[in-house]
């Protein structure tokens, strides 16, 4: 019968298929590099390669097996031998190891899911370069813009996340190993073969800071990342959701898995992965501050940092959190004919119509400001759309304000009212005009494909120092013939 005891330490030893791997080839590079080291002669080596695979094929990924339990059994295999394979090392440094590789798996799975969201918001982006919507700030709408710009500018906050994100794997992707449990050993084990042996980029170089220093700045940094995508995935959420709201949204998720019929209520089809978004995503962000809490206020030397079940955990969640996302966007429908109609509902091109009597009749910006935010009080205390005031009210409107005659022929005050004109006549740097959106949609693409390539080479990196491993340790086990 298990005591609370063990199942506390169940819920923060989380095994896995993973982690029993990792670990075996952990024994098996330690036997390479001490081989290496001549602390072990070639018989030796060679019937230590035999009992670690065996003892490997007989442990269970659904058990957590502590190093001594391992250590124990090959000495029932070969004798005191055995021990042989932990010179220089300490469960301290191993335990590190573990974590690190948690760490970088989860951190490229995540990275890989950022990526395959990114380009479902650029094909979608691609398609609707010329969709104008309405844009809002402070929950209103603000100015027309198009979805293309709205999703590159999503998508670019995505980007940025897989730069944070590569940025800790370069980070986290360093080895304790041959740290020992402090200040190395006696035994000059060399940790430079220990890091290739296992994929990492290159070692911790300071033995103390291996251990109980390094691995909280690694862990802490991701799960800044990963909260920061979750944020990244609700604003997205919340952006969607609040469309919601119009009895005909211009954009609204395809009816289906993603939504909900309501029990009651015949006509709603409730946005159910919206809300499952953001339910998800406070868990993320949850996550990060336990991953905060568990490394406050402790002195050097504790594991607390490092317990790999809260990595695990939190970059779990974080990629199937990124998955659900990619999937609404995949199920988005959009009406361009909607979307135009909205903006022309309400007074977001009232920002051009004060520019452009600057641009053509050189009115002072706040002047024409004032005259404008005039107009839009008139129409709405008569219920009119912008369109739908005169042109001849204006010229009252403008006279009212400034006791000057309206310097705008009919067709420009027109054409400063429609949201497609509003677009086209941007001028900046980043904005929502047609070819500065194709331009940035180019900018994006390209910088997928080398985040696609940079994450490509981080796991042939990995599988190569796999195949590196099975051959140096093969070439031990031959040697027990």
């Amino acid at each position: 019968m298990s005591t609370p005891y063990d199942e506390a330490r169940a819920l923060i030893f989380r095994p896995s298929e993973a982690i029993t791997a990792f670990s075996s080839d952990l024994n098996r590079a330690s036997l390479v590099a001490v081989h290496a080291a001549g602390l072990v002669d070639a018989v030796q080596a060679g019937r230590l390669a035999g009992a670690i695979d065996r003892v490997a094929g007989e442990q269970r990924p659904d058990v957590w097996t502590d190093y001594l339990e391992v250590e124990a059994r090959l000495v029932e295999l070969v004798g005191d031998d055995a021990s042989l394979i932990h010179l220089g090392r300490s469960r301290q440094d191993m335990f590190s190891a573990v974590c690190r590789d948690v760490l970088r798996t989860a951190l490229l799975d995540v990275m890989h899911a950022v990526n395959t969201l990114r380009n479902q918001l650029l094909a979608l982006a691609g398609d609707h370069i010329e969709t104008v919507i309405p844009g809002y700030t402070h929950g209103l709408q603000a100015q027309p813009t198009t979805l293309a710009h709205y999703l590159l500018a999503i998508c670019e906050s995505f980007g940025r996340g897989f730069t944070r994100l590569s940025e800790s794997y370069r980070r986290a992707n360093q080895s304790p190993l041959g740290a020992g449990a402090l200040t190395t050993s006696r035994f000059d084990v060399d940790r430079g073969l220990l890091a290739r042996l296992l994929g990492f980029d290159g070692v911790v170089d300071n033995s103390y800071g291996a251990n109980h220093v390094a691995p909280t700045d690694a862990v802490l940094e991701a799960g800044s990342a990963f909260a920061t995508l979750a944020v990244q995935a609700t604003q997205f959420a919340q952006d969607i959701h609040a469309g919601y709201l119009s009895p005909r949204p211009w954009l609204h998720i395809t009816h289906g898995s993603l939504t909900g019929i309501s029990s009651m209520m015949p006509q709603k089809r409730n946005p159910s992965a919206l809300e499952t978004m953001r339910e998800l995503a406070a868990v993320v962000i949850g996550r990060h501050g336990a991953l905060f809490a568990s490394a406050h206020n402790l002195p050097t030397g504790m594991p607390d940092p490092r317990e790999d079940s809260l990595t695990q955990l939190a970059g779990d969640e974080t990629r199937i959190l990124l998955e659900l996302t990619a999937q609404v966007v995949d199920a988005l429908e959009v009406d361009p004919d909607l979307a135009l109609a909205e903006c022309r509902h309400d007074y977001a091109t009232m920002t051009e119509l004060a520019d452009l009597l600057y641009a053509a009749a050189r009115v002072p910006f706040r002047t024409g400001h004032h005259f404008a935010s005039d107009l839009t009080d008139y129409g709405r205390a008569r219920g009119l759309t912008p369109t739908e005031i005169g042109y001849e009210h204006a010229q009252d409107v403008y006279l009212a304000a400034t006791g000057s005659a309206f310097p705008l022929t009919a067709e420009q005050y027109e054409s400063a009212l429609d949201p497609r004109h509003f677009v086209a006549t941007r001028a900046g740097q980043g904005g929502p005009q047609f070819a500065e959106t194709r331009r940035m949609l180019t900018t994006q693409r390209s910088q997928l494909a080398e985040d696609t390539e940079t994450l490509d080479n981080h796991r042939s990196r990995l599988a190569g120092a796999a195949d590196l491993l099975i051959s140096r340790f093969q070439q031990l086990g031959s040697l027990a013939a």
